[in-house]
C-alpha cells in the first residue's frame, strides 16, 4: 500500500515548506518603512493621524505561520484615528470612532465621496499612497502602487514587498469590541470590517495539539493558486480550515486530516458560503465557479485515495505532487 501520509510530507517538503534562510535583512527592511511612514504621517498638518495608543499592527499570512514558501512578504495594517466618526451598516449606526484626533482631517471634504458624508477608501488609499511614496523617492526605490486593498511597496535592493493597508479603528456599540474597517478590494467602493488578532488567536488556538494543523492550510492556499480559484481569498481558505476544525476531530494523520480539509473545501464551495468569523459577511461572495472549483477539489481527493492501493511510493509521492500542482 503506498503511504500517503509520507507523500503529502514530501509535498510539503519540496514546494510549501517555508524557506528558512536568514530574513532578519527582510524584517529590517519592513522596519524602517513602516517607522519612516509613521513618522511622515506624525509630522503631516492638516491630514489624518494614526490612533496614538497602537499606530500600526503586523498581521497576515508571515504572523500567522500560515505564508506559503516566500517569507520576505509582509502586511501591515496602519491604523487611523477615527475620533468623531460612526460607522453604519445597513443604515444604522453600529459602532464609534475611536481616538483623540480633533480636529479629526480624515473627514475633510478631500476624503469623502463626492456629495456623501462617508469616507473614501479610495482617497485613503491614494493619500497613504502620496506618503509611501515620499519616503521611497529620496531611496531611489521602486514607486509604490494601489493594490486591491493596500499600498504595496517593492524593495528591490532586499526583495522585500510590504503591503501597507489602511485600517481605521472603531469600537462597536453592542459589545464595546475594538475592529478595524479596511478597504473592501475588488469592484466594491466600500469598507469592510475586520478583526485581525482574533484570526491569529483563532490559528495559534487551533494549531496547539494539532500536528501539521498550519500545513494543512497552506496546501489548501497552494491549490488555491495552482488552480486559480478566482476571487478566493487565502483567508477564505484559513476560516474553511477553522471551520472543519470547529466540527470535526484531528486525527494527526496527513492523510485523513488533509483528505478531510479538502472533503469540507468541496462541500464549502458547492453551498458558496463561508462567512467571515467577524464580520459575518460571505468570504466567497464574489468567486465564480464554485461547482468547478469543487469539481478539481474532489478529483484530488480521488487521487489521495487511490494512491493507498499502489505499492510504488516514488509513483504515489508524484501523484499526490502533481494533484496539488494541477498538473
Amino acid at each position: 500500500m503506498g503511504n500517503v501520509p509520507s507523500a503529502i510530507q514530501n509535498y510539503i517538503t519540496n514546494y510549501i515548506q517555508l524557506d528558512q534562510r536568514d530574513i532578519s535583512t527582510s524584517a529590517t527592511t519592513r522596519n524602517w518603512l513602516v517607522n519612516s511612514v509613521i513618522r511622515k504621517i506624525d509630522n503631516a498638518s492638516n491630514e489624518p493621524v494614526l490612533y496614538n495608543p497602537k499606530k500600526y499592527l503586523n498581521f497576515g499570512s508571515s504572523f500567522k505561520k500560515t505564508k506559503v514558501k516566500v517569507v520576505d512578504e509582509f502586511d501591515v495594517m496602519l491604523i487611523i484615528d477615527t475620533c468623531g466618526g460612526y460607522y453604519f451598516e445597513n443604515g444604522i449606526t453600529t459602532s464609534v470612532g475611536q481616538g483623540s484626533a480633533f480636529p479629526n482631517h480624515l473627514f475633510d471634504s478631500k476624503y469623502l465621496f463626492p456629495a456623501q458624508n462617508y469616507v473614501s477608501p479610495i482617497k485613503v488609499l491614494n493619500w497613504l499612497k502620496a506618503i509611501v511614496k515620499s519616503v521611497l523617492d529620496p531611496q531611489g526605490a521602486d514607486p509604490p502602487v494601489r493594490d486591491n486593498q493596500a499600498v504595496t511597496a517593492y524593495i528591490s535592493s532586499t526583495k522585500t514587498t510590504i503591503d501597507l493597508v489602511p485600517a481605521p479603528i472603531l469600537k462597536r456599540n453592542s459589545d464595546n469590541k475594538t475592529f478595524y474597517v479596511i478597504p473592501q478590494g475588488g469592484q466594491s467602493m466600500g469598507w469592510i470590517a475586520t478583526a485581525p488578532e482574533d484570526d491569529m488567536k483563532t490559528i495559534e488556538d487551533y494549531a496547539k495539539n494539532r500536528s501539521n494543523f498550519r500545513n494543512v492550510i497552506r496546501i489548501l492556499k497552494r491549490i488555491k493558486d495552482t488552480y486559480n480559484f478566482v476571487r478566493v481569498s487565502s483567508f477564505a481558505m484559513e476560516t474553511i480550515v477553522n471551520d472543519y476544525v470547529w466540527y470535526n476531530d484531528w486525527y494527526q494523520d496527513l492523510y485523513r486530516d488533509c483528505r478531510g480539509a479538502l472533503s469540507h473545501l468541496s462541500s464549502i464551495f458547492k453551498v458558496g458560503s463561508i462567512l467571515d468569523p467577524f464580520s459575518r459577511k460571505n468570504l466567497l461572495a464574489e468567486a465564480n465557479q464554485l461547482n468547478w472549483y469543487a469539481e478539481r477539489v474532489d478529483s484530488i481527493i480521488s487521487t489521495l485515495d487511490n494512491c493507498l492501493f499502489n505499492d510504488d511510493q516514488n509513483l504515489v509521492n508524484k501523484r499526490v505532487a502533481d494533484a496539488f500542482e494541477n498538473k
